[in-house]
């Protein structure tokens, strides 16, 4: 018998001292690197068995039974020693793995928190799958895999790869695949098909085992999250179950305990993910909320530039009030689920490199950092700090159990690293601490309450500094769209009250004229306020307009012909030229950078640039209607007709 055979029908009582598994809910990559790294581990004379933590999949079963590999047994219990695969996760580990000694590990992933009493062997290689590093030790060791270890490593590289699809894939597991399809005698492309047919094959599981068939517990930002993946070239037969799966995702979120469960069905032919949210009303268009109408005129009214068009109709656009969608998902990717509860991500196939990576930006910040509170009779401590939904959450320890302080930031928050510019103490701290930074939290309060960090070192002061100015951001679109729904609900309710009967239309044009002067007033009251206080700091002004860039229209006009202002605001909406100086609509560069986002933007460049061919035709390139804006001359240029 062969050694390949002997190490996977080895009992589970047998004397095998070393006992090699990978993740729980085994997918064809940990099973088939579980066997083979047994086989290496028993070739080098390390005694060795092969195991599997949970029920194989259909694409599994499938490659297992093509190759002629017994199943590898369940693992009954932890031995002494062990040895991972494909996975360094204690989440998706045994219990009381953290208590046992550990061998080795050979993965492809991230490191996630195993720790070991002792030094151990770790294999950890920017590969598609746990069987690609193993091709290489093979090589490495000088062993030459038979035709089913061969066959195994094919398995495994085309399983996580998804045949080469997968942003995972490196030019190195191409190699590899096809050597191995050469020593295990197989089509690299026809095993492929097979395995993608078996993959799809899901038509007799329940939802719930769908669910679970791929999946992994993953914590983001203090959240324990399910993250399942179900990789099939026929999607419309688990779509269909759409609610047959929600109905699972909330049950398996309550037995769990955990706090969401997020599901991605990834169409490999089609090079997509559709995510399918559990949230109780993601599917439904609602009506917009009772949302307290917060404009007190001339003060902390802060109106978005999309008011006259929100006003230009008394009923709120129901698409811009979709509630309920999952806040992960449409954070990480700036995308809205449909009316059926679905969203499509397009060229979304990776679990590890695209769908974890994106949750985990967007979901959170998380560290270790010093924090002294507000003032100097503060010490400094070493704390956990969880950057999360616009608040600063400082941690005893890692594991987010026992939370010491919680930081809200506000839309007017500002962060200052102590070597930029001295804010409250750290004038005190900039020498000893240099990578420090202070979050002036009420920057416009008599008393203003400040905290103070220190990430330690200069990189995870920039990842910081991104992270906190991207939640502040973040913090202020909310508050505009709150204000913009409150706006446009009261703008419905006073259009209702005056007009209650279709005759009376006069009385309404009338209201919603009077609600738009009203509107206008309060937008330049705030324009005009938020221009006095950065007036006098180029800067700040630059910031400020590119954020909102409509304010440019009421900045003074040494601003509105400051180059650095004007391209802010030009890249926040290249509608802005219209608010520049004349000299600046005359700048060939400036004017060019706005139409080349909208061509339409030629209607606000000057007479000249309006003649000039080159500029028409890269507006029009970008915006046919462009060309309407162009002199007569230029649109009587034969080389333009075909716009």
């Amino acid at each position: 018998m062969g050694l390949l055979k002997w190490c996977a029908l080895l009992p589970a009582t047998a004397a095998a001292s070393l006992s090699v598994f990978g993740h729980k809910v085994p997918d064809t990559d940990t099973v088939t690197a579980a066997i083979v790294y047994a086989w290496e581990l028993n070739a080098r004379n390390i005694s060795a068995q092969a195991y599997r933590l949970g029920e194989l999949n259909p694409e599994t079963e499938f490659v297992l039974k093509a190759l002629e590999v017994p199943v590898p047994p369940l693992l009954p219990e932890l031995s002494k020693e062990v040895a991972v695969v494909d996975t360094n996760n204690p989440e998706e580990l045994p219990e009381g793995i953290q208590k046992t000694r550990i061998h080795s590990i050979v993965d492809h992933h991230k490191l996630s928190g195993l720790a070991n009493a002792e030094p151990l062997e770790v294999d950890m290689r920017p590969l598609c799958s746990a069987t690609s590093i193993l091709y290489s030790r093979s090589k490495l060791y000088g062993l030459t895999p038979t035709k089913q270890m061969a066959g195994l490593m094919l398995s495994g590289i085309l399983s996580d790869s998804l045949e080469f699809r997968s942003p995972t894939t490196t030019e190195l597991d191409k190699v590899h695949a096809a050597e191995l399809g050469k020593l295990a005698g197989l089509d690299v492309h026809e095993f492929a098909e097979g395995m993608l047919d078996a993959k799809a094959k899901v038509d007799h599981l329940s939802c719930s085992e769908l669910i679970m068939m791929d999946t992994k517990i993953f914590n983001i930002g203090g959240k324990k999250l399910r993250v399942s993946v179900l990789e099939t070239t026929k999607a419309a037969g688990p779509l269909a179950k759409k609610a047959e799966l929600v109905t699972a995702m909330k049950e398996l979120k309550e037995k769990e305990k955990i706090d969401d469960v997020l599901f991605f069905v990834v169409d490999i032919l089609k090079e997509s993910a559709t995510f399918i949210s559990s949230s109780s009303t993601a599917t439904t268009l609602v009506e917009p909320p009772d949302v307290p109408l917060q404009l007190q005129f001339g003060r902390e009214a802060l109106l978005p530039k999309e008011l006259n068009e929100s006003i230009a109709s008394p009923f709120v656009d129901k698409q811009a009030l979709l509630f309920g969608v999952d806040t992960a998902v449409r954070k990480a990717w700036k995308v809205k689920v449909d009316d059926q509860g679905l969203v499509v991500l397009p060229k979304v196939l990776s679990r590890k490199k695209q769908i974890i990576p994106k949750l985990e930006v967007a979901e959170s910040m998380a560290g270790w950092m010093d924090r002294r509170g507000p003032t100097i009779d503060f010490a400094w401590q070493r704390r956990w700090v969880v950057l999360h939904e616009g608040k600063l959450e400082t941690y005893l320890g890692q594991d987010c159990q026992e939370r010491k302080a919680m930081t809200r930031l506000r839309p007017q928050s500002s962060m200052k690293a102590f070597k930029v510019a001295p804010l409250g103490d750290s004038e005190l701290h900039r020498a000893e601490r240099p990578n420090g930074f202070v979050l002036d939290l009420e920057p416009e309060a008599a008393h203003r309450p400040m905290v103070y960090f220190d990430p330690l070192d200069s990189e995870s002061l920039s990842q910081w500094t991104q992270a906190i100015n991207e939640s502040l951001q973040d913090l202020e679109q909310a508050m505009m769209r709150d204000c913009r729904i409150a706006a446009s609900r009261l703008v419905r309710d006073v259009v209702v009250r005056c007009c209650n009967s279709p005759e009376r239309i006069t009385n309404r044009r009338v209201t919603k004229l009077l609600l738009r002067n009203i509107f206008e007033r309060v937008a330049q009251d705030m324009a005009a306020k938020e221009v006095s206080a950065v007036r006098e700091d180029r800067q700040q002004a630059a910031k400020a307009v590119r954020r909102n860039s409509s304010l440019l229209r009421h900045m003074p006009q040494e601003l509105r012909a400051d180059r650095e202002v004007v391209l802010a605001a030009v890249d926040a909406d290249p509608m802005a030229l219209a608010y520049a100086d004349e000299t600046l609509k005359a700048d060939r560069a400036v004017v060019f950078r706005a139409i080349s986002q909208d061509g339409m933007a030629l209607e606000h460049s000057s007479d000249a640039l309006k003649a000039d061919r080159d500029m028409v035709l890269a507006a029009a390139l970008r915006s046919p209607d462009a060309l309407r804006f162009a002199t007569p001359e230029v649109k009587a240029d034969a080389g333009l007709v075909v716009f």
